[in-house]
């Protein structure tokens, strides 16, 4: 009687001690059942979770609502099934698909530090861990292919990420925001670093662009305040606008002959960029491509330009000459404004326009050699 007695105290203290420390692990045998699964205590409680056996959508609603101190979910012995219907992760009827992350699917979740996916995931669909801003622990299963739109934006707390050699398509905003991010690697067959994909990314030091990529999209890498030195590969042919907008801390940037375009304020607000040289296969300086550089010094402008765009090189305080060649015939308004140490400009007879106020504020010129009559404010 003692005995039955001591083993009855021992398993209400094991249950108690299990409850206590919130840890539980659920099998789930039918998708869509998990909140049947749980007690209205483990749901309040549950801090520390391990499924196993089969989910789908409806189960991430009931992870990304009802546990609210959830910190650490272990779904590798999980495996994702396809729904179809209401009561997911959105609000709409929808098509979740198999082995993917369903949409939304951990959004807005602050407690979240720790996940382990499915080993089986092909896919993170679009915001899955928007604004887990808790979440500093996260290993992306290395058979997932695609990383949808703004699928760890605002995660505040990630340091570092590594996209494994698998993904091909990495979304808009995927790292939007996640501002305590140092480290990333990046998947050698990724072909575009889409819009946003690492903006305001403050505390990313380096970043090696694999061979694979063709395009830096929009904004890609704006506001990297910690972005020291950047090599672009020679697979690049296009360079967006803002790419590298307001990299504050960048220095260095290698850009290849094979770059044909560079976009709009590509490199506006880098103002610890001291030097530059444009890529040969270009035609154009963009509008504000170079605007508030303000420890740019020298620059080399090549032989093919023809347009050197409106406020190009505005406010670029530190620039002491330039000389432009014989391609170029057309200066845009307030090219050079405010270059306040600008001392020579050469501009050649190929010049058939100078926009309005092109060299306003320029206080240092010692000499301008303008070959034929034009408006140059």
């Amino acid at each position: 009687m003692k005995e039955k007695s001591l083993l009855l105290f021992l398993g209400i203290s094991l249950s108690i001690s299990l409850f206590a420390n919130g840890t539980k692990t659920v099998f789930v045998s039918s998708p869509g059942t998990l909140y049947s699964l749980l007690t209205a205590h483990e749901i309040d409680s549950i801090s520390n979770l391990t499924i196993t056996g089969t989910i789908d959508a409806r189960d991430f609603v009931i992870l990304r609502d009802s546990l609210q101190v959830l910190d650490s979910l272990d779904l590798s012995g999980a495996t994702i099934e396809a729904f179809n219907g209401a009561g997911g992760t959105t609000t709409d009827v929808e098509t979740y698909l198999a082995n993917e992350i369903p949409n939304s699917a951990f959004s807005g979740h602050k407690r979240f530090k720790s996940i382990i996916l499915p080993t089986t995931t092909t896919s993170i669909s679009d915001y899955a861990f928007y604004y887990c801003d808790s979440l500093t622990s996260f290993t992306i299963p290395t058979t997932v292919t695609t990383i949808g739109y703004g699928s760890f934006e605002l995660c505040s707390s990630m340091r570092s990420i590594i996209i494994p050699p698998s993904v091909t398509d990495l979304g808009p905003y995927a790292f939007y925001y996640c501002d305590s991010l140092a480290s990333v690697s990046l998947s050698p067959l990724l072909t575009h670093i889409n819009k946003s994909t690492f903006e305001d990314c403050r505390k990313l030091s380096q970043i090696t662009i694999p061979s694979s990529i063709k395009v830096i999209g929009e904004n890609a890498f704006s506001d990297c305040y910690a972005l020291s030195s950047v090599k672009i590969p020679s697979s690049v042919d296009s360079i967006l606008g803002n790419a590298f907008y307001d990299c504050l801390g960048l220095r260095s940037i290698t850009v290849p002959s094979t770059v044909k375009y560079l976009g709009e304020s590509a490199f506006s607000y880098c103002r610890s960029l001291q030097s530059f040289d444009l890529p040969t296969s270009i035609s154009a300086i963009s509008n504000s491509l170079f605007n508030y550089c303000d420890s740019l010094k020298s620059i080399s402008i090549p032989l093919n330009i023809k347009t050197i765009g409106e406020s190009a090189f505005y406010d670029c305080t530190s620039l002491k000459a330039i000389t432009i060649p014989t391609s170029v015939d057309t200066i845009g308004e307030s090219a050079f404004d405010y270059c306040r140490s600008l001392q020579s400009v050469t501009i050649p007879s190929s010049v058939t326009y100078i926009g309005g106020y092109a060299f306003e504020g320029c206080d240092s010129i010692q000499s301008r050699k303008l070959a034929i009559n034009r408006n140059v404010y």
